[in-house]
């Protein structure tokens, strides 16, 4: 008697479904999410606009951590880089007495024994994002993920810093 556990995440799961249905499934399409957002001097005044997207590719080649970012400012400044959503993966082992009723010998019931690991990855709240201005400035940002295994797509809440001390509070 074989005994196969298996996880699968949200960020998988999409990904089967899109090898599944090759390319005609619209859902394997890159999740884009985009932010307009206040940008916000030290004194709280409003310096303008800055519109962020982030996007998050959902084919087999993909993971829900591999998150792009592009913000650009009101006056043109173009940031660029990438967002790194934290994970942590479980290694679990496990050895268990299994009853096997359909094994029944001369002597009495089989025993089987199964051993193995278990990968688990759970995926977390926080992500942070470190983006490169074309006017060599720099933005740097963390957010909180509503739905973690499902990366920008269950939406979130976050805070940049532009590093010339701007404050941008950004809702997706």
């Amino acid at each position: 008697m074989i005994f196969l556990k298996f996880s699968v995440s949200a960020g998988v799961f999409r990904a089967a479904v899109c090898l599944a249905a090759a390319a005609l499934v619209p859902a394997c399409a890159p999740t884009v999410r985009q932010a307009p957002a206040p940008i916000l001097a030290a004194n709280g005044l409003s310096q303008g606009t800055l519109h962020l997207t982030l996007q998050q590719g959902n084919d087999i080649f993909d993971d829900v951590n591999q998150i792009s970012a592009t913000a650009v400012t009101s006056d043109g400044e173009m940031f660029t880089g990438r967002v790194v959503q934290n994970i942590e993966r479980t290694n679990s082992s496990s050895s268990d007495t299994i009853w096997d009723s359909s094994k029944k010998t001369k002597h009495g019931w089989s025993t089987q024994f199964r051993d193995g690991s278990d990968t688990s990855i759970s995926y977390r709240s926080d992500a942070q994002a470190v983006l490169t201005g074309n006017r060599g400035r720099a933005m740097t940002c963390d957010f909180r993920l509503a739905n973690p295994e499902a990366g920008i797509d269950g939406g979130g809440v976050g805070q940049c810093r532009i590093s010339d001390g701007r404050q941008v509070p950004v809702q997706f």
